[in-house]
């Protein structure tokens, strides 16, 4: 008897060191899949103080609140709201660096209380060992730790990933007689929210790539038109590309904190052009326009600045050969004049004659009559007299 009694009590303990079963706390859904939960939503987990709560929540706001203190310490006099750097943050991200109502404080203390961990229970002993039928225990309830709370998103659940046996000395009774005994029991020391059922593959869809806003006008929109911060004009509400969230004054704040075409430097703190350019790579003569974040060539100079034969090119930047010459007399870029190719030198190496005219070499015609070859010759304008035929070839060309 006392074989059965020990073969059921470790049945009964090795089920509960492998946690409650999924089925056990949603009878009747097999077929239900579980929610895919994203990445973000595990990380709160790991929320340990209120920084870290304000960058999980706002990350954009975060990294303002980082370049606001950073500027802060930079200056010795306190920061005016016409400052620049005050100019950033309206109207969140200046609330959020200068919040001192602890209301991150009291949500991270009601996330940490009620995050999923091994938690003080009572656990009814008969319960435990519901086999001792004729058992009664002293005390009836034994204290341990099981794993409980709540989990950041409905598809998980909260699960032991390590326990230990905890041994508590009670009074065993019988009708007859009592004895003082050792019962062990489960204490889970380690607790995880682990997915109801095994995730499934997930097809990834690129995300849209982010658009330039413009900063909302002064003047709200009109009745039934809000701000587009894409097109910088009021549009009916229907037609906004962005959601009603997104249009809000908080958020169009926040995609509009450096303006169109530019993007906040983590390292620097500072907005920069989104394409990249700066005043070094757009050269000399050229300058960056902050508004456009494009390179601007310089005021024309005064007439007469550039060279002899050259004029100012505004698309260039500089000043370029106004001459347009023919094909035959390609552009020298260095006096922007036009010369031939060929030249009485050039000629002269081939054996004929240069004409200034037209920039080519011409061959005279030969001084004696064309005359009657022997025959396997022929005769030649090149060379003016009668040459083999097999001399026939591109070289005498």
């Amino acid at each position: 008897m006392w074989m059965l009694s020990l073969a059921v009590w470790i049945l009964n303990v090795t089920n509960l060191t492998h946690g409650y079963d999924y089925d056990e706390y949603y009878p009747g859904e097999e077929e239900t899949k579980a929610p895919l939960v994203g990445e973000g939503l595990r990380d709160l987990d790991t929320v340990s103080n209120v920084d870290e709560l304000v960058e999980l929540l706002y990350p954009e706001y975060s990294l303002v609140q980082h370049c606001l203190r950073r500027k802060t310490q930079r200056t010795s006099t306190p920061l005016h709201p016409e400052d620049d750097v005050w100019a950033w943050g309206k109207p969140r991200e200046g609330a959020l660096y200068k919040s001192d109502d602890g209301t991150f404080d009291v949500i991270l203390e009601e996330i940490q209380r009620t995050m999923c961990s091994p938690r003080e229970v009572c656990l009814e002993v008969s319960k435990e060992y519901p086999e001792s039928t004729r058992h009664f225990y002293m005390p009836r309830c034994v204290s341990v730790h099981r794993c409980g709370g709540c989990c950041t998103h409905e598809g998980l659940y909260c699960t032991n990933t390590s326990h230990t046996y905890s041994n508590k000395t009670l009074l065993e009774m019988t009708h007859r007689e009592h004895s003082v005994v050792m019962v062990a029991f489960v204490n889970h020391t380690s607790c995880e929210c682990l997915s109801k059922r095994p995730q499934h593959s997930v097809i990834r869809r690129a995300a849209a790539a982010h658009l330039t806003v413009c900063s909302p006008p002064d003047v709200p929109c009109s009745t039934g038109l809000v701000w587009d911060p894409t097109s910088c004009l009021c549009v009916p509400m229907d037609t906004s590309f962005f959601s009603e969230r997104e249009l809000e004054p908080l958020e169009s704040a926040l995609l509009a904190l450096c303006g169109p075409n530019k993007v906040l430097d983590e390292d620097s703190c500072e907005c920069v052009c989104e394409n990249g350019l700066t005043e070094a790579s757009c050269g000399p003569g050229w300058r960056l326009d902050q508004a456009s974040c494009e390179c601007l060539c310089e005021d024309q100079p005064a007439p007469g600045t550039c060279p002899p034969n050259q004029r100012w090119d505004p698309e260039l930047c500089g000043c370029v050969c106004q001459s347009e010459c023919p094909r035959s007399q390609p552009l020298n870029p260095e006096t922007c004049l036009c010369q031939c190719r060929d030249s009485p030198q050039t000629c002269l190496l081939e054996g004929k004659r240069f004409n200034a005219h037209n920039c080519s070499c011409y061959r005279l015609p030969c001084r004696k009559p064309h005359n009657s070859c022997p025959t396997g010759f022929y005769y030649s304008h090149y060379v003016c007299q009668c040459i083999p035929n097999h001399m026939r070839s591109g070289e005498w060309n």
